[in-house]
C-alpha cells in the first residue's frame, strides 16, 4: 500500500472503487466519497488503519467483502438508504468500531445486511433546524 497517502478525496468522475485500491494505506485518516460512486470493490480499504470515521454518501449501492478490514482505528460509519449490498467480513478486525450510523426507517434493512452488528446499529433521525425567534430578520 501507499505509505505517503494522508487524506483522500475521490474526485466525481470516479464510479467505481476497484478491488485493493487503496488497501495497505495505513497512514490514510479521511476518505471524501463523492455522490457519484456507485460501488466499492474487496478489499478496497483493508488495512487503512488510521481511519476513525467514514461518511458514505447516498448514491453507493455495493461494498464488497473485507472493504474495511483492519480497519483498527474505526470507531463509526455512515451507511446511506441506497445500500443494497455488504459484502462479508466488511469489518473484520475494526475492534474500535462502535457505531454504524443508518437512516431512519432502514433498520429492517441493515439488520439483515449486517446481522452480525446489530448492536452497533445507530438509526440517524433526520433533524429540521429551527430558526429561533431572535435570529429573525424582523
Amino acid at each position: 500500500g501507499c505509505s505517503c497517502l494522508y487524506n483522500l478525496d475521490i474526485p466525481d468522475s470516479v464510479i467505481s472503487i476497484g478491488n485493493y485500491a487503496f488497501s495497505g494505506c495505513y497512514r490514510l485518516h479521511e476518505i471524501v466519497f463523492p455522490p457519484s460512486v456507485f460501488s466499492s470493490g474487496e478489499h478496497a480499504f483493508e488495512g487503512c488503519s488510521k481511519i476513525n470515521k467514514i461518511d458514505i454518501p447516498n448514491g453507493i449501492v455495493s461494498i464488497d467483502d473485507h472493504a474495511f478490514a483492519n480497519c483498527n482505528d474505526l470507531v463509526s460509519i455512515n451507511f446511506p438508504y441506497t445500500l443494497q449490498h455488504i459484502g462479508k467480513s466488511i469489518f473484520q478486525v475494526c475492534e474500535s468500531l462502535t457505531s454504524i450510523y443508518i437512516p431512519e426507517g432502514c433498520m429492517d434493512k441493515f439488520k439483515q445486511l449486517l446481522p452480525q452488528y446489530i448492536e452497533k446499529l445507530v438509526e440517524m433521525v433526520e433533524q429540521e433546524k429551527e430558526i429561533e425567534s431572535d435570529e429573525l430578520p424582523f
